[in-house]
């Protein structure tokens, strides 16, 4: 009888025992389950994405992805910017002169109001605009020309490179426009002398005229014209040399 008892109360020992190790590890458990499900509760009430991975995570972790993305992108504009070309320099015609028409009859000289035209820079683009006024009512085509000083006894056989074609308007206004470096690239230099006759001594520069085709014979292939005619009066002459062109290569 004794030894049934003993045997009893170990028994109720040992499942005591046992059942007290499972509590302790029920209760050492508690604090992680319930983190896991408050991080749980706080990602369910934020959206779900799908990363470009493939993954899909939860906003926090989404977040700290998108940081990352964010950076890269940061660092790939400013690698562009500082790799890229920097951009050519522009060429400016300097010191522009304005070409008039000469009276004859007066001895030469300047007459705006048979002629004026001055170059500009349209909104600060890249290509030269020529304005001219008071040009014969058109329409009539007009050549615009570096004129090549001709051997003596030569005018009709001098080569003229041809710059622009256009045509006046009724009442006698020609615009033209052309790329300023095609201008200076096809600018011909004249030297003169020091004892040269005429406007000019001991210089090197370019002439740039207004002449109506009529008076011309074009060779359109080459960009090349020459005289067939003289008169004056209809021209527009340079009121100075272009100079920048024939100083150093373009």
């Amino acid at each position: 009888m004794e030894e049934r008892d003993s045997r009893f109360h170990r028994r109720k020992t040992i499942e005591h025992l046992q059942d007290t190790g499972q509590n302790l590890q029920v209760s050492t458990r508690l604090p992680e389950v319930k983190q896991f499900q408050m991080n749980r509760r706080k990602d369910h009430c934020k959206p779900q994405v799908n990363l470009p991975d493939g993954r899909f995570h939860g906003w926090s972790s989404y977040m700290k992805t998108r940081s990352v993305l964010f950076g890269f992108a940061v660092v790939s504009v400013l690698l562009a910017f500082a790799v890229a070309p920097v951009a050519a320099v522009k060429p400016v015609l300097e010191n522009a002169p304005y070409l008039v028409a000469k009276n004859m009859a007066a001895g030469w000289v300047e007459s705006e109001d048979l002629g004026i035209g001055h170059f500009t820079y349209p909104n600060r683009g890249a290509d030269l605009q020529l304005d001219a006024e008071n040009l014969t009512p058109g329409p009539t085509e007009y050549a615009m020309i570096s004129y090549r000083e001709p051997a003596e006894g030569g005018f009709l056989t001098a080569i003229h490179n041809v710059l622009k074609i256009g045509s006046s308007d009724e009442n006698g206004t020609l615009k033209m426009k052309i790329g300023t470096g095609a201008f200076l690239k096809h600018l011909i230099c004249n030297t003169y002398a020091e004892d040269a006759p005429g406007d000019y001594q001991d210089i090197t520069g370019a002439k740039v005229w207004i002449v109506p085709t009529s008076d011309l014979v074009m060779n359109e292939e080459a960009g090349t014209a020459m005289f067939t005619a003289w008169t004056p009066a209809a021209y527009l002459f340079e009121s100075d040399l272009i100079t920048q062109t024939c100083q150093a290569e373009i």
